[in-house]
């Protein structure tokens, strides 16, 4: 199978990217950040797929593999490389353009999850994916912005 090989690297380059690219995030915030994408990005995957049946995961072990390599790795990394580039930008539209572009993203990893078969929408639609990534992005940034408050009172200097 072809997938799980493309996907382990998929996850070492974007690991790689994340470790050398320039951070603007204090330590303690990326830990949240990722702490809580992880919770909340598997959580979210579980619901659909084990509570409310929308999802159908495949039982294939390297299908199954790609689809924990997603849901761990791949996602969390590609939203903590997004706040991660979104403390250099400065300007309000080009923000916009990054949350727009990352949405993207993370959309067209999980449509290319189900091309590949990995996963597969019994009662799911598109627009619901996005509204979840939405929904991901905001909780999130609002966890960090009272996060980065905490740690302002606390004495720790944060961007």
């Amino acid at each position: 199978m072809v997938q799980l090989p493309i996907f382990i690297d998929a996850a070492i380059i974007l690991l790689v990217v994340y470790c050398i690219k320039k951070k603007k995030l204090h330590l303690l915030e990326s830990i949240l950040i990722i702490f809580v994408l992880e919770m909340v990005i598997t959580s979210y995957c579980a619901i659909l797929h084990i509570n409310l049946k929308l999802w159908e995961v495949s039982v294939e072990p390297s299908l199954n593999a790609v689809f924990r390599i997603y849901e761990s790795i791949i996602s969390p990394v590609i939203w903590l490389l997004y706040f991660n580039l979104l403390a250099d930008l400065e300007k309000r539209m080009t923000k916009f353009f990054l949350v727009v572009l990352v949405i993207c993203i993370q959309v067209g990893v999980e449509q290319w999850l189900v091309v590949l078969k990995v996963i597969w929408y019994l009662d799911w639609q598109i627009w619901q994916s996005i509204l979840v990534q939405i929904l991901v992005l905001t909780s999130t940034s609002l966890l960090h912005i009272g996060y980065q408050k905490i740690l302002q009172r606390e004495g720790i200097e944060v961007k």
